[in-house]
C-alpha cells in the first residue's frame, strides 16, 4: 500500500503542480525500495516481538517461531532494514538532500519504538501508526518540493502542499480507525501478551462504540470535503460511493458489533475504502489543480 501511494503521488499527483517536480526514475526506485525495505523490517520485528500474541490471535499462522526461529528474524530484520537505509542514503546523495537521510533514520527509531513500547499502549500505538503512514506522503513531498519553497509563508500559497495535507489527514484518520478495530478483532492475543490496548483498557463495547462515533466523523470528514471542495458530479459521486458510504456501514456495524470475525471483516471493508481512497488521489489532485489555474 505505501508503494502504491508513493506511485500515485509521483504518476498522479506531482504532475498537475508546477511548484513541485517529479522525482527522475532512478530517486523514484530508490525511494519505492527504501520504503518498501524499511516497512517490511518493521513488519519483521513486530512479529519478533509479538509471538505470543500471534500464536493466539492466528493459530497455525504465526511464521515466528515455528516456520522461521527467532534468531533468524532477528537477522532478517537487520538485513531489510539495513538494506532499507543504504537505499535512502542512495536516494539522498542522488538529490542532493542529505538532510532527509534523519528522516529515514527516525522513521526506523520510530517502528522499533512502536514494536518494544507502544504497540500494546492504548491510543499512542494508534497514532503512532497513523503518523508512520502519513510520514510516507510526507517523505515524497520533501523529495518533490526544493527547500528554497519550504518557508512557511511559500507552503501556505502552495496548492500541491494544501492537497499533500488534505491526503495525509485522511490517511491518518483512517488508519487511526482501521488500527482501533484490529485491536478488536486481536483482543485475545493482546490480552495474553499484558497490552493495554482500547479494548483491554475501556472493555469490548466502550471501543467499539468509540470507533462507531469516530468512524461516523471520518464519515462527515470526508463528505464535507467532498461537497465544499469538489463541485464535479462524477468525482463527487465516486468518493460518495467509494468511502463516505462504506464507512457509513463501517460505523453503523461497529455500534452493535461484538465479535472477532465481526471486526475482522469490518477491518477489511476499512482497507477497501483506503484502497479506493488512494486511486481517487490522482483524480482529484486533477481537478483541484485545474480549478486553481
Amino acid at each position: 500500500m505505501m508503494a502504491l501511494l508513493q506511485g500515485v503521488v509521483q504518476f498522479g499527483v506531482l504532475p498537475y503542480f508546477s511548484e513541485a517536480r517529479q522525482l527522475s526514475s532512478a530517486e523514484f526506485v530508490l525511494l519505492v525500495l527504501a520504503t518498501v525495505c524499511i516497512a517490511a523490517g518493521g513488519y519483521i520485528l513486530n512479529d519478533y516481538c509479538d509471538v505470543r500474541t500471534d500464536l493466539v490471535n492466528k493459530p497455525g499462522r504465526a511464521i515466528v517461531g515455528s516456520t522461521l526461529s527467532r534468531k533468524r528474524t532477528l537477522h532478517l530484520y537487520l538485513i531489510t532494514t539495513g538494506l532499507g537505509l543504504f537505499l535512502g542514503a542512495l536516494l539522498c546523495l542522488v538529490a542532493q538532500k542529505w538532510v532527509l537521510f534523519l528522516l529515514f533514520v527516525a522513521i526506523v527509531a520510530m517502528l522499533n519504538f512502536y514494536s518494544k513500547s507502544l504497540k500494546g499502549v492504548a491510543v499512542l500505538g494508534n497514532l503512532l501508526v497513523s503518523w508512520l503512514v502519513a510520514l510516507t506522503l510526507i517523505t515524497i513531498a520533501l523529495f518533490a518540493i526544493p527547500f528554497a519553497h519550504l518557508e512557511p509563508k511559500v507552503i501556505s500559497q502552495s496548492d500541491f502542499a494544501r492537497v499533500i495535507w488534505y491526503f495525509i489527514v485522511f490517511a491518518m484518520v483512517l488508519t487511526f480507525l482501521r488500527e482501533v478495530v484490529k485491536d478488536l478483532e486481536d483482543i485475545k492475543g493482546d490480552y495474553a501478551s499484558g497490552h493495554k490496548t482500547l479494548p483491554i483498557v475501556f472493555g469490548i463495547e466502550r471501543t467499539a462504540r468509540f470507533a462507531s462515533v469516530f468512524g461516523m466523523a471520518c464519515l462527515f470528514l470526508i463528505a464535507l470535503f467532498t461537497f465544499t471542495a469538489i463541485t464535479n458530479h462524477i468525482l463527487q459521486g465516486a468518493l460518495i460511493m467509494g468511502t463516505v458510504a462504506p464507512l457509513g456501514y463501517v460505523a453503523s456495524q461497529l455500534w452493535e458489533a461484538r465479535k472477532p470475525e465481526q471486526f475482522g471483516r469490518l477491518s477489511t471493508i476499512l482497507k477497501i475504502v483506503m484502497l479506493v481512497g488512494v486511486l481517487l488521489i490522482p483524480f482529484i489532485a486533477q481537478y483541484i489543480a485545474h480549478a486553481q489555474g
